[in-house]
């Protein structure tokens, strides 16, 4: 299967056409890489693993399996969303991911109520370990493994058989469904489709990588940090703090859907079946 050969909605996706997976390959993807997840995660336990240890295991399995079917396929990195992005839209995830964490904490106490016990396992993840420790393992590493595969994989193949809007709204579903716990669903929905905005903007998956990492490192830095001067200061002043964030987002998401769309390529490659 091929891209498509032309943005079919120009004032979303312009992602430059390309090779990618087909849809039925990425959902199949998908699917075996939450399987390589789980028994990749549960077999470093079983060796007496440290639990983030076990997660960045289960993680860098998943992108193994997606950079092995990409290696079967004979297709190259682009496939998967890895190439180079404008700077434009690299600005743009620095303000979307420094913003979007806040925002979506916001939404999740307006909408969802969130027992204690949801949230304990989480907590004791991000607050335990030494702090560089967390941050590699919750927030860079799934940055990368998860963007490759629900953002590069799993929406560059959906959006080469139905309309992108369509596939950004399933990618984002299966990112949210992928997190299992009803609390994350939510706000990973939410990030999903602001990240496949950027991926569909510019062809790349690595401003949303970055975003991604942003988003969460902000996220257990402020958690983490609860009696500084800036977790002190959101919490007293939250109207303040929801205002100056949403504006950084706004600025942020005005910079990414403003950017050009890049030159097409002369060539299609095709896919593999």
């Amino acid at each position: 299967m091929t891209s498509p050969s032309r943005p079919r909605t120009p004032r979303l996706y312009h992602a430059t056409p390309g090779p990618s997976l087909s849809a039925g390959s990425a959902l199949l993807l998908v699917l075996a890489a939450i399987a390589t997840l789980i028994a990749a995660g549960q077999l470093a336990v079983l060796l007496g693993a440290p639990l983030l240890v076990a997660l960045v295991a289960g993680q860098l399995g998943m992108l193994a399996l997606a950079l092995g079917v990409l290696r079967v396929a004979r297709l190259p990195l682009r496939a998967l969303g890895i190439a180079a992005a404008p700077l434009r839209l690299v600005a743009a995830a620095v303000l979307i991911g420094s913003s979007a964490w806040y925002l979506n904490l916001a939404l999740v106490d307006a909408l969802v109520t969130v027992e204690p016990d949801e949230t304990l396992a989480l907590q004791r993840l991000v607050e335990r370990p030494a702090l560089l420790a967390v941050l590699l393992a919750v927030a860079l590493v799934p940055a990368l493994c998860e963007e490759v595969l629900f953002r590069g994989a799993l929406l560059r193949g959906l959006a080469s058989r139905i309309a992108p809007g369509a596939a950004l709204v399933v990618s984002a579903a299966m990112f949210a469904i992928y997190h299992f716990r009803p609390v994350q669903m939510l706000p990973t929905f939410t990030l999903g489709l602001v990240l496949g905005a950027l991926v569909l903007r510019g062809g790349s998956i690595l401003p949303s990588a970055l975003a991604h990492c942003i988003n969460n490192a902000m996220a257990i830095v402020v958690h983490r940090q609860a009696s500084e001067p800036l977790s002190r200061g959101l919490a007293e002043h939250p109207h303040l703090a929801l205002a100056g964030f949403g504006a950084l987002f706004v600025v942020g998401t005005a910079v990414a859907v403003t950017a050009p769309a890049p030159v097409a390529p002369p060539r299609i490659e095709s896919a593999a079946p």
